[in-house]
């Protein structure tokens, strides 16, 4: 008896983690974008509307722009980038590589004074692309939901 009552408990905790993967995996997958003109596709924040100045989307005073340079060798490309977030106004918090889908990647978090802005740059490539993923914000929680959605990205094949 008590064999049974344990199988029947282990099928409904199997049933129920199923059901949250099927409804995580349905949630994450209707919001992935693929951003047109380049190779990345993110899962846009919610109330984030496509732009019409930049490639990107936006919400209020927060921004999340993409960027893809066909061509351009990542390794060449990353000291250009390094050396134009050099600046007194600019204050570096974070600096992390990272591998995003087997890319080499350099994650950037960074406040800049004279905008009292904070602002997340993803970079990734190799020798024939490089991706610029960037998210800025005045608002502490929007910068969380800014990260989750860079980190989000991932190279499309084309």
């Amino acid at each position: 008896m008590n064999l049974i009552i344990y199988f029947g408990s282990m099928k409904k905790i199997l049933f129920s983690t199923l059901l949250l993967i099927a409804i995580t995996c349905s949630i994450s997958h209707a919001q992935r974008k693929h951003i047109h003109g380049t190779n990345i596709s993110i899962v846009v924040p919610e109330g984030y509307t496509k732009s019409q100045n930049f490639l990107g989307y936006e919400k209020d005073s927060s921004q999340l722009s993409v960027m893809t340079i066909n061509g351009g060798a990542y390794n060449d490309n990353m000291p250009l980038y390094l050396e134009q977030m050099s600046s007194p106004e600019i204050n570096i918090l974070e600096d992390k590589e990272l591998t995003i889908d087997g890319y080499p990647a350099k994650y950037i978090v960074m406040t800049n004074s004279m905008h009292k802005s904070t602002a997340i740059i993803l970079i990734f490539g190799n020798d024939s692309f490089t991706n610029v993923i960037s998210g800025a914000s005045n608002h502490k929680d929007e910068l969380e939901i800014i990260k989750r959605s860079i980190l989000s990205a991932e190279y499309i094949q084309q």
